[in-house]
């Protein structure tokens, strides 16, 4: 592994930090799932059945389960190409943190369906299912020691990589 041009100090904060905000997430999905079964039930559209709202949000709850990787892995890439560009690890912290910040925003849909459903769809039940996807998926992105560093670590390898293929190439 290569060493970065920054401070353990730094790390811990980052790390902290991101640590803070999954936290912070899984406690409010837990919130919504608990706010299901004390609100009232009410019908957004009279005459609407249970099923239209349901149904609709389970597709779109399981397209975002299924699309939060691929825009995580999206917004990682063009994090470490800014980083093999610019050089700046704040940058490349800030960049991660974003990366969590989207993350997050997208399970924070799959819970807010959960909550639409505990209200106007099949119950408070059948919306735990919601909230318990969404607390699995930001528990799988927990914040470690090692995924930080191996975030990091590759973000310079690829640095280094391309710097030294640009010499290279000047070289010749």
């Amino acid at each position: 592994m290569t060493p970065l041009p920054t401070t353990p100090d730094t790390l811990l904060a980052h790390e902290r930090r991101l640590r803070v905000l999954v936290a912070a997430a899984i406690l409010l999905f837990v919130a919504q799932a608990a706010v299901g079964f004390l609100l009232p039930r009410a019908r957004l559209l009279p005459g609407l059945s249970s099923i239209w709202i349901t149904g609709p949000a389970l597709a779109v709850g399981l397209w975002l389960s299924l699309r939060v990787d691929r825009v995580a892995a999206r917004l990682v890439i063009r994090a470490r190409d800014r980083y093999v560009i610019s050089g700046n690890v704040d940058r490349l912290l800030r960049d991660h943190l974003r990366v969590y910040l989207t993350v997050l925003a997208v399970l924070e849909g799959i819970g807010l369906l959960g909550l639409l459903v505990a209200v106007s769809g099949a119950g408070p039940r059948a919306a735990l299912w919601f909230h318990g996807v969404a607390v699995l998926l930001a528990a799988l992105a927990w914040p470690t020691d090692h995924k930080v560093r191996l975030y990091l670590d590759r973000a310079e390898t690829l640095r280094r990589h391309r710097t030294d293929a640009g010499a290279a190439e000047s070289a010749d």
